[in-house]
């Protein structure tokens, strides 16, 4: 984890400042929001299961640069909570003084943090005196910050640590648009994008190995849909 952020560190602060001196403006800012993340794949559903979002918060950092005038390149540093929550309702059979059925409920809850560092190429295809809309897409490294699973029955929870079965590094697609309104220095924004995640979650460890020689990774990838706000300063 330290090694893959040593990397980014290094990538951005070599590549930004060398983009900089031929930009023709540079910004900066902040925003954070609401993200609804789920797993998608032939392996993302479980059985007799009702499947639901993971709603969380999320932030970034970011930097602008336009290149041309209606385009630019942005690099952000985002932290991300993505996951899935499932809910199962199973009968059972009990007994006590005769057999009856009891029903119980199993909820299992993924959360998957990232610390993810996406880089974008924007398009200005509306630019008004009051607002511009900006379309942008691009690849994103997403870095394994934490994996938990947690597992309630009844009146029973129970946290468990997932990090070894997870993928340490996931790369996503995004793509979005964001809506800049000029205010004072800098500009306010709404940004709304959708992150397609190319890799599955779940890898096999050398103890499934062991158990089951055969063993493969599920087939189940993060998926999901975000809305954030936030301000930027520009440079020039």
């Amino acid at each position: 984890m330290k090694a893959n952020s040593v990397r980014v560190t290094v990538f951005m602060t070599v590549l930004l400042p060398s983009l900089a001196t031929a930009a023709l403006s540079c910004s900066a800012g902040i925003k954070g929001g609401i993200n609804f993340f789920a797993f998608y794949g032939k392996d993302a559903q479980i059985a007799a299961a009702a499947a639901s979002d993971r709603i969380d918060n999320c932030a970034s950092l970011f930097a602008c640069i336009q290149v041309c005038p209606l385009a630019s390149v942005q690099a952000e540093l985002a932290y991300v909570k993505k996951g899935q929550h499932y809910n199962l309702l199973y009968d059972a059979i009990a007994y006590q003084d005769s057999f009856y059925t009891t029903h119980n409920r199993l909820t299992e809850f993924y959360k998957f943090d990232y610390i993810q560092v996406p880089l974008l190429l924007k398009v200005c295809p509306v630019a008004f005196h009051l607002f511009r809309l900006q379309i942008y897409a691009g690849p994103a490294i997403n870095l394994l910050f934490s994996a938990k699973e947690v597992v309630s029955s009844n009146d029973t929870l129970a946290w468990i640590d997932n990090t070894p079965s997870t993928t340490s590094i996931d790369c996503t697609g995004i793509g979005g648009a964001t809506v800049e309104i000029p205010i004072g220095p800098g500009y306010a924004l709404v940004d709304f994008r959708y992150d397609y995640g190319f890799i599955s979650t779940v890898r096999v460890t050398k103890r499934d190995l062991e158990v089951n020689p055969s063993a493969h990774p599920l087939d189940r990838r993060n998926n999901g849909i975000a809305l954030m706000v936030g301000y930027a300063y520009t440079f020039k």
